[in-house]
């Protein structure tokens, strides 16, 4: 190879490298004009060329042969390859041992296995965005699976013996045409239930198994100190941001959904499935809340935001029935006998004055915790705070 083919060679491999002649320069201990000399067309010195080689990621063959050389796989490949293997080929694991071993211990495996390859990934080789794409999407199918078998054993525990059976008639059902709303809000239902869990078990699988590949820190997470010394709980006033207030919404839109009930002009299947619509959307709205608060500095919000959730799914007990729907003649009708009307007649619910009241409570008292933060403080500070606020005059 003569002086023109090493220098393209050399050019070439730079520029492959995203790196310009004065970071190369840089990296060698050299003057920029001396690598515009051997991209020229001059051999740089053979102690420099090992250097060279190493700086772009090559080997010296690679920079002198005009015939590239098969690259051999080095140790970071091998490790990298370790990665996949243990964080994909785990949840082919999980899918054979799921035949024969129960459950929790497959999934536990399967944690298991990602973790040490998030760790190989995170310390021992290249990163690489193919390895967190197949991670993800081995995480959503596992967790979806672990979603189905979940459901299916709610099912089963709600009194339907089968299903995969139930699940495959009420499709054939729903292809035939013959199908009412109430159907189909029973599988919306379940389809917003399935994609719920199967996106917080997924979550919580890669939380869980980024928190197990952390290497160890050294020394204790909470040095000894002196009982006097340990930090100690500290309320303090913390910024608003309009975020932040976001979940507040919460309470009153799903307020607004059983309001909705004191409408008469509403279909008829709106009423007879009013409750098997509310959990859906109860779902799809306490979701959306949550989206807000993913954010770094108000990830403290979602204990709170959760809580306000789970209390809004009670609204539904704080109904009151005044009326029914008529099947037959699709009207509403008042009920004047307490209860005591016919099997023709659904009764449906309303929003009355506590459940109104409850969702207005509800709302002021998470837009009070948007105002405080809680962090742990030495009692040392905490001690100058109240002597500099005792020494203060008015």
């Amino acid at each position: 190879m003569n002086e023109q083919e090493f220098a393209q060679r050399l050019r070439q491999y730079r520029k492959d490298k995203g790196m310009t002649q004065q970071e190369l320069a840089d990296k060698l201990g050299v003057s920029n004009k001396t690598v515009s000399r051997w991209e020229s067309g001059s051999y740089p010195d053979v102690a420099t060329l090992v250097a060279l080689a190493r700086a772009l990621g090559v080997t010296v063959d690679e920079l002198l042969d005009p015939k590239t050389p098969v690259r051999t796989l080095q140790k970071s490949d091998w490790q990298n390859l370790l990665s996949f293997a243990f964080a994909i080929g785990g949840g082919l694991l999980f899918y054979l041992l799921g035949q024969f071993v129960p459950l929790p211990l497959c999934w536990m495996l399967y944690l298991g296995c990602l973790a040490y390859g998030i760790y190989l990934q995170a310390h021992y080789t290249y990163h690489t965005r193919w390895f967190q794409l197949g991670v993800w999407i081995m995480v959503l199918f596992v967790s979806g699976s672990v979603a189905g078998m979940l459901l299916t054993g709610a099912a089963v525990l709600f009194g339907i013996s089968s299903a995969e059976t139930f699940l495959t008639n009420q499709i054939g059902m729903l292809l035939q045409g013959d199908v009412d709303g109430r159907l189909l809000a029973v599988l919306l239902m379940w389809t917003m239930i399935w994609l719920i869990l199967t996106a917080a078990l997924g979550l919580l699988t890669a939380f869980v198994a980024k928190q197990l590949a952390r290497e160890p820190a050294s020394g204790s997470v909470l040095p000894n100190l002196a009982k006097e010394q340990l930090p100690r709980l500290c309320f303090r006033r913390a910024s608003f941001h309009w975020s932040k207030a976001v979940p507040a919404l919460a309470p009153l839109v799903l307020m607004g959904y059983w309001c909705l009930f004191w409408r008469d002009d509403l279909p008829g299947w709106l009423y007879v499935s009013q409750k098997e619509l509310y959990l859906p959307v109860w779902a799809g709205i306490s979701l959306l809340i949550l989206l807000p608060l993913l954010k770094k500095g108000r990830r403290g919000l979602l204990i709170p935001a959760v809580l306000l959730a789970l209390t809004s799914r009670g609204f539904s007990g704080l109904l009151v029935y005044p009326r029914a729907y008529s099947l037959i003649s699709q009207k509403m009708v008042v009920d004047k006998t307490n209860g005591l009307l016919s099997g023709n007649h659904i009764y449906f619910g309303q929003a009355g004055a506590e459940l109104m009241v409850f969702a207005v409570v509800l709302a002021l008292l998470y837009l009070a915790c948007c105002f405080l933060s809680i962090r742990y403080v030495p009692k040392e500070e905490k001690q100058e705070q109240s002597a500099a606020g005792e020494g203060d005059t008015f």
